[in-house]
């Protein structure tokens, strides 16, 4: 052991409680276990005896470890009663930090169900200038057939769809480039040339809240949309065809069984079946090539009625972009005959998921200016239907029809929940409803106006940028309203310009007043398919 060490040498007793220490380090040079004797020697008086106290202690020291503090003495109690507050403060300082943690946690759990984690991105590849390349074809005139093969269409095509982030941005910035350069005499296309039809920008969340259109329109067609939506929004009443009774309408188009030929099936579902036909007028020079809608023997009867009042949509219409049913065949109630004209026609979905799946010679290329192309086409419909005070209310690529020439007709939508059931869900109101493409109002409320109409255009147009792609794949159909309610929307995809998502982002607006209407639409659409015209 090293030399021991005290702290009160030679001097005389303390009038008062005092602190001996006596440190005895080792040296660390041996293990050894050694005998430590202190003695006390207590003198009370002089004349008296001295008392002599010794106390025996063991010391075990280890070699070549550092020497250690090996003072002795009796810890003051203070230092005792601060120590014990501090473990009490460090142990309740921890405990609070797990229930903030617990806290968040269970709020962030909740909270991510009501939100479900974002907005939607899809992304699919093509070459500049083009945005896919496939082979046309899919089911004819209205007919959509359920997609087979290995994986979620979005990887069949040469595409996915995923979550963005979080992060909301303003509405008004995605679609100030479009609305704002709309008086420079080329629109939508606007920014003298700076955005090339095969213009690609970074994937976007959108976040649309109450706003003034008036901030991002410029005057003349802040007024041109201002005396559209007058005069479409100050007629008497909406119109929902379907809940219309049809039965004149449906003895005005009476065909009988005798003149109808049912042909091969060109697109089958559940309880829906459609098929090429042939009608032979005795009358006409010539039989005619038509398209047959029916229902299969699964279907109920109600299930058989909803297919005729579907299919009565759009009758008695007549317009280059429309597809009106031809005739009704109801000898048997329980399998009525929907006749639609043959005109070598698609359904515009199963078209485009087909030019996302195909490549090489003779595959289809769609050029931006194509895409926009089918837009105004399908506006013109829309217009045309609204103007004769009727809603569609289920606008979608799956209810038009697209031929070789890029030549597009809307059509009812008789059989669509059973040729499309991925689109359609049901929200424990026992009705299918396609419920990704409505509007909040519509949603909750089932309220349907013009500007329902508006906001599924903009999802059809986001549908004809990624190839007929799932809107809010990722997104359970219970949390659409709750998802939409906070402000979320479908993200810009890539390659699309930022024009035409500006075009779409105005459909979203939360307030229907604040959407832009058909005709407005129709302007920018035009004017920017002018301008692509400028790039090739």
């Amino acid at each position: 052991m090293d030399q021991d060490r005290i702290n009160y040498y030679n001097l005389p007793p303390p009038k008062k409680k005092k602190k001996y220490i006596v440190s005895l380090p080792c040296s660390g040079r041996v293990n050894a276990e050694v005998l430590v004797n202190l003695h006390l020697n207590i003198t009370h008086h002089r004349s008296h005896n001295t008392t002599t106290i010794t106390i025996k202690r063991k010391k075990i020291c280890l070699k070549e470890h550092a020497p250690r503090n090996e003072s002795v003495y009796l810890r003051p109690e203070w230092a005792s009663t601060s120590l014990g507050s501090l473990y009490l403060a460090v142990a309740a300082a921890a405990t609070a930090t797990v229930l903030v943690l617990t806290l968040a946690a269970v709020l962030y759990l909740r909270g991510k169900t009501n939100r479900t984690r974002g907005s939607l991105t899809c992304r699919y590849y093509s070459g500049p200038g083009y945005v896919g390349a496939g082979t046309g074809g899919g089911a004819s005139a209205g007919g959509g057939t359920t997609t087979s093969g290995g994986g979620p269409p979005s990887l069949r095509s040469n595409s996915y769809a995923t979550i963005a982030s979080f992060r909301k941005v303003p509405i008004l910035a995605s679609e100030q480039s479009v609305w704002t350069n709309g008086s420079t005499g080329t629109g939508g296309g606007g920014g003298g040339g700076e955005s090339l039809h095969y213009a690609s920008s970074p994937l976007s969340q959108v976040y649309s809240q109450p706003y003034s259109p008036a901030h991002s329109l410029p005057a003349s067609r802040h007024s041109h949309a201002s005396c559209c939506a007058s005069s479409l929004h100050s007629q008497a009443s909406w119109r929902d065809p379907r809940t219309m009774d049809h039965s004149e309408k449906a003895r005005q188009l009476a065909i009988d069984r005798w003149k109808i030929e049912v042909g091969e099936v060109v697109a089958e579902g559940t309880f829906g079946r459609v098929h090429k036909g042939v009608y032979r007028d005795p009358y006409a020079r010539a039989a005619l090539t038509v398209i047959l809608k029916t229902v299969t023997g699964e279907a109920s009867s109600s299930q058989a009625r909803l297919a005729v009042r579907e299919g009565l949509l759009l009758a008695g219409l007549h317009h280059q972009h429309l597809l009106p049913v031809l005739g009704v065949c109801l000898t048997d109630p329980r399998h009525p005959l929907l006749l639609y004209p043959h005109l070598g026609l698609s359904n515009l979905k199963t078209y485009l998921l087909g030019c996302g799946r195909g490549s090489g010679e003779g595959g289809t290329k769609l050029l931006t200016r194509d895409v926009v192309h089918v837009a105004i086409q399908v506006c013109l419909g829309l217009i045309h239907l609204h103007h004769n005070r009727l809603l569609h209310k289920d606008v979608a690529t799956r209810n038009c029809l697209i031929d070789s020439e890029l030549q597009v007709r809307v059509s009812d939508t008789a059989l669509s929940r059973d040729l499309f059931p991925r689109d359609y869900h049901c929200l424990g109101d026992n009705e299918n409803r396609p419920v990704k493409w409505l509007s909040l109002e519509a949603l909750v409320h089932k309220q349907f106006t013009p500007a329902n109409d508006v906001w599924m255009f903009g999802v059809l147009l986001w549908e004809l940028t990624t190839l007929g792609q799932q809107p809010y794949v990722e997104v359970d159909p219970f949390e659409m309203a709750g998802y939409l309610r906070d402000g979320y929307r479908l993200a810009q995809p890539n390659n699309c310009p930022d024009e035409l998502f500006g075009m779409m982002a105005r459909c979203w607006a939360p307030a229907p007043e604040d959407r832009a209407t058909l005709p407005h639409l129709l302007s920018c659409l035009q004017d920017f398919y002018s301008a692509l015209g400028k790039y090739i």
